[in-house]
């Protein structure tokens, strides 16, 4: 049972001491009318979320529950509401609230969107939402819009649509606004009191006492580019903040308020995208919303989201490493998600009771509710009367941009051309030469298949054109310049942080240009405009055109600032948008889909760069009590038997998700019984020639090696003789990401036995490499590693050489760096993974300090604008106190001995070519003359150190290995050490995040 029952749904203010105090805080707030008496036992709660609304009361308007024109019906207001009762009735909690995150309003389909969402809200009322957080879209009308909706009152231009409700079964003759409390804890008004009532309508966040008498408050709040998404002209006056900000303000204002509060939980409006799509799981999501959970104030216990209409159900670790659920339920009512956790008798969460799922609406699967029937019942003869008029007619669908159709909004799409052909159309009387129109304005296709109305295949009725177009925007003729306008289509390249990096606008029929677009993981880094034309001429810089856009592109929305240049001034108003359109059809009935030609694009996608993980425990063979995995999989099985294989789950593990093409292991030989070696590869393959891991008997050994997944998510480890094995996870390489990972292959053997061979009979048999030389190896052209590779991953070993020494790999055609990428003693068999830099002719060069043979394995490359960008190795760290011993810049060198159970904090950004904005580095990191057995581990400075090892050695060991490590926020990486022993450190490569074309 709800413990804020429907008909009580409205909340008292708190009281004017507490209302003064929160007030101090910055924040308001509004408080549950009932209290309890606290009880000491744990309680349930059960939380159903969902998102973007969007107007969606009819069951005809949702759409299918895989996203594709004739799946499975789902969504609409009956359905949803019968399925939030179906769930509500089927839990057992002690607690029940109703959530959304936000945009349940606006961009709605005709049947509501006609009605400035005034059936919406009443359906949300009938289905018992308890609280909302605003999202964009509940600003397109304006702040004082969103205050009437909330509170009740007429619109200001259309007044009421009824005068005969019956008081008794519907309300008064004025709409009488939500029953559930919307929340926006990041929006601000500048002025305070500038708006009437915005801070008593719109609170920060509601404080709730559940049935035992502890407290749960919830925080709504919208994203902070809010107010480049809706008309500036609207939002005059207020402030958007940081949500990681504001947040954070909140939780501090609850804690103020009422410190018993324990639980918290956030309804935010900015979401993530999973790759591919799935209605429950967290596989590949990436998105703004990703960075904001692990940055959000560890107080609040769950994320529910919305904006970017994707369902997932994610944990993430908040900034004290304890997971955190972030959830999202897709769009138009087709989901629900059930989120169930326990409050312990101190009112915490306990974050492990939290589960989380999302459930389908199914229409086939419930029955529609009745209440919410009767709503739609009371509208429908308003909304059939203008909805049922024809307007014209179309040869075929007319979609939007993307497979399916609105998925992408930065590729051209006949719908937007259709709009602009329209409003250019509607404006040439004002002068206009150009339309242009945003992706975002568009909310459905057109389609030519007739509608359950049977109005006949191809015709487009008014409400199907509302539908379409449904923000009923004013058209204005701007006059801008040439280079204005070319501003303007460089800004469809949209800046850093945005949920689209492309917003491409529909253009006008005449208007043509050339486009090259580059982007990287999600973001915009490059555009390019060239040969812009206007009706077969190109067009003067300096020249002035009319281009005719509706007000949300006038004000600057979506980033276009270049129109929010023009002084309004000089704006000439235009009709309606809705009218644009109708008036077209009326003239050019039946309407083809125009030309997807109009724009030239070349869109260029650079590979995603490797994404550093905090390490993670994924193998563990051994048996003792603190012989652990992350998850308890693949740990205590004892020893891998002579010629085994262990074939183990990487994907879905230790932050790899799912979909990942590679992944970065450190893998470990633990005393194994023989001299012999490790092969790491996709199980789906044969086993290659090559190794990963080289070893003595008895040694204690590991190595970094980058390992191609197969479709499963599994690799292969095939040890030649019996040995414990350990392997941890630190870095990941996205699907079509770089490094791209090669079937490993042998390219260098210098040994001559009969078995000494490499992949294509090349550097093969040619004797021991003499102490002091080098040999110029050709990587380019090799089995798989093109001509344009700029680095790769090779795994270079020493066996028995003649003395103690090292390698160093570099580019051929450069000087021999002061740095190491292999350490060995006389008679060892040791390797190392070594990202190298290749020079002239793709060659790299090895050098030797003594005379020993050499072996040679690549894995992986990295393509021409892949990353990370290799170095020339330089020293960061040295320890030693020699003559010769010394760092790139004399920092972090001669400081002595590390002592055991001691972390060295090592600057890494700055120094030795790693710019100052790099999250990732390839470290060679050596243990000297250790005093024990022990190992090191690598971590971001700013996170704890985790259970996982980097580097493994036994005492008196001189050895290295190659580590990928995630960068902190300081720049810094951190360096734990078990045992006493000198440490060194060279850097080999750094990866960076994408840097955006806009800030």
């Amino acid at each position: 049972m709800s413990t804020v029952p429907r008909q009580v749904r409205r909340r008292r203010r708190v009281a004017a001491s507490v209302a003064l105090a929160v007030a101090a805080a910055g924040a308001t707030s509004i408080v549950s009318d009932t209290g309890h008496a606290g009880v000491a036992g744990p309680e349930t709660v059960q939380i159903l979320s969902f998102n973007d609304y969007h107007g969606h009361v009819e069951a005809g308007t949702a759409g299918s529950i895989d996203g594709s024109f004739g799946g499975p019906a789902a969504g609409g207001g009956e359905f949803l509401s019968a399925k939030l009762t179906e769930l509500r009735d089927a839990s057992t909690a002690d607690n029940q609230y109703t959530v959304a995150a936000g945009d349940l309003i606006g961009g709605s389909p005709f049947f509501s969107g006609l009605f400035h969402d005034e059936p919406s809200v009443e359906t949300l009322n009938e289905m018992g939402l308890d609280f909302s957080g605003v999202g964009n879209h509940e600003f397109d009308e304006g702040v004082m819009e969103l205050i009437r909706m909330q509170t009740g009152g007429c619109h200001p231009v259309d007044g009421c649509f009824f005068t005969d409700y019956d008081p008794d079964t519907l309300g008064d003759q004025e709409f009488g606004g939500a029953d559930f409390q919307w929340l926006a804890a990041n929006v601000t008004e500048d002025a305070p009191d500038g708006v009437d009532d915005f801070e008593d309508s719109i609170p920060d966040y509601t404080i709730e006492t559940t049935s035992g008498g502890k407290k749960i408050a919830f925080i709504g709040m919208t994203l902070e580019a809010t107010d480049t998404l809706v008309a500036a002209s609207g939002i005059v006056g207020f402030t958007f903040e940081d949500e990681i900000e504001a947040a954070e303000d909140a939780v501090t204002a609850i804690k103020t308020e009422d410190p018993t509060v324990e639980a918290i939980v956030l309804m935010l409006h900015e979401g993530g995208i999973p790759d591919p799509f799935a209605i429950n799981g967290c596989v590949g999501v990436s998105g703004p919303v990703v960075d904001i959970a692990l940055g959000l104030d560890p107080e609040i216990d769950a994320v529910i989201t919305g904006h970017t209409h994707q369902p997932y159900t994610c944990e993430f670790d908040d900034p004290d490493g304890n997971p955190r659920p972030v959830v999202s339920a897709w769009e138009f009512g087709k989901v629900v998600t059930e989120m169930n956790l326990e409050l312990l008798p101190n009112g915490e969460v306990d974050r492990d009771s939290i589960t989380t799922v999302n459930h389908e609406v199914l229409q086939s699967e419930l029955t529609a509710d009745p209440a919410i029937t009767a709503i739609l019942d009371k509208w429908a003869p308003l909304a059939e009367a203008i909805g049922n008029e024809e307007v014209g007619t179309i040869t075929e669908t007319i979609t939007r941009g993307g497979d399916p159709s609105g998925s992408d909004r930065g590729v051209e799409s006949a719908a937007g051309n259709l709009v602009a052909d329209a409003q250019l159309a509607a404006t040439s009387g004002l002068g206009a030469d150009i339309a242009l129109m945003n992706p975002g304005g568009l909310r459905s296709d057109l389609e030519f298949p007739e509608s359950d109305a049977g109005e006949g295949d191809g015709v487009v009725t008014f409400g199907e054109a509302f539908t379409f177009q449904p923000f009923n925007n004013t058209m204005f003729v701007l006059p801008m310049t040439g280079a204005q306008i070319t501003s303007v289509l460089e800004e469809q390249c949209q800046p850093g942080g945005s949920s689209r990096p492309v917003l491409h606008l529909g253009v006008s029929d005449g208007f043509t240009y050339d486009l090259a677009i580059t982007t990287q993981a999600g973001v915009c880094t490059g555009v390019e405009v060239s040969n812009i034309e206007l009706d077969g001429l190109p067009i003067s810089m300096t020249e002035t055109y009319q281009v005719a856009v509706n007000n949300f592109l006038a004000d600057g929305g979506d980033n276009f600032d270049t129109f929010a240049e023009v002084d309004p001034v000089d704006r000439i108003p235009g009709p309606q948008d809705i009218d644009a359109l109708i008036d077209y059809f009326d003239a050019n009935s039946p309407v083809a889909p125009p030309p997807t030609d109009r724009v030239n694009e070349t869109p260029t996608v650079l590979p995603s760069p490797i994404d550093g993980v905090t390490p993670a425990r994924l193998l563990e063979t051994r048996t003792g009590p603190d012989d652990k995995t992350v998850d308890g999989l693949f740990e205590g099985i004892g020893k891998v038997a002579p010629g085994g294989t262990v074939e183990l789950t990487v994907a879905d593990r230790g932050g790899v998700p799912s979909d990942a093409d590679a992944v970065v292991l450190n893998i470990g030989a633990i005393q194994p019984s023989a001299a012999g070696f490790l092969t790491v590869w996709p199980c789906t393959d044969p086993r290659p020639l090559a190794s990963n891991v080289n070893f003595l008997a008895f040694d204690i050994v590991s190595n970094a090696v980058l390992a191609q997944l197969s479709d499963d998510g599994t690799v292969c480890i095939y040890s030649s003789a019996e040995t414990d094995l350990i392997a941890d996870v630190n870095s990941v390489v996205p699907d079509d990401g770089s490094p791209r990972p090669v079937t490993p292959s042998r390219l260098l053997e210098t040994r001559n036995g009969p078995d000494d061979k490499t992949v294509d009979g090349l550097f093969e048999g040619s004797g021991p490499l003499a102490g002091g030389s080098e040999i110029e190896l050709l990587v380019a052209g090799r089995d798989g590693v093109p001509f344009t590779a700029e680095a790769v991953m090779l795994n270079v070993g020493a066996v028995l050489p003649a003395d103690n020494g090292f390698f160093t790999v570099y580019p051929c055609g450069e000087d021999r760096p002061l740095a190491s990428s292999v350490n060995y003693f006389a008679g060892d068999l040791v390797s190392n993974g070594v990202l190298a830099k290749l020079g002239v002719a793709g060659t790299v060069c090895i050098y030797t300090s003594a005379t020993t043979d050499v072996i040679a394995d690549v894995n992986a490359f990295v393509p021409a604008g892949g990353s990370p960008t290799a170095l020339t190795p330089a020293r960061l760290l040295e320890t030693r106190t020699g003559p010769d011993d010394e760092t790139v810049d004399g920092l972090f060198e001669g400081a002595g001995r590390v002592a055991a159970d001691t972390t060295v904090e090592l600057q890494v950004t700055g120094r030795g070519g790693v710019p100052d904005d790099a999250d990732t580095v390839v470290l060679n990191l050596g243990s000297v003359l250790a005093g024990d057995a022990g190992f090191l581990t690598v971590h971001p400075c700013d996170e704890k150190r985790p259970l996982a090892s980097n580097v493994n050695y036994l005492g008196a060991d001189i050895v290295s290995n190659s580590v990928i490590a995630k960068v902190g926020g300081d720049g810094k990486v951190c360096i734990y050490t078990k045992a006493e022993t000198d440490l060194i450190a060279d850097v080999t490569a750094t990866s960076s995040p994408p840097v955006p074309h806009r800030e």
